[in-house]
């Protein structure tokens, strides 16, 4: 019972965090009602979401360094 009940705390806990989260045609008319032209605030969205999935890149990629480093694994042309 135990188990089922924090599942549930997490799922409550999951569903909130989704409803605070705003779509891109919520973010873009949110920009657009502030008098920024409509090409202005698709650039800026696009910017974001470039900026979000450079980050996630590279956080990938330091964790794929880490777990090799910690195999042991050498002469892979990998930074030290």
């Amino acid at each position: 019972m135990k188990g089922l009940s924090l599942f549930s705390v997490g799922f409550i806990f999951l569903l909130a965090g989704c409803s605070m989260m705003t779509t891109e045609e919520e973010r873009l008319k949110n920009c657009e009602a502030k008098g920024i032209s409509k090409d202005t605030c698709y650039l800026v969205e696009k910017a974001d979401r470039r900026q979000e999935k450079d980050q996630s890149d590279t956080r990938f990629h330091e964790q794929n360094l880490r777990v090799i480093k910690q195999m042991g694994l050498k002469g892979l042309g990998l930074p030290d």
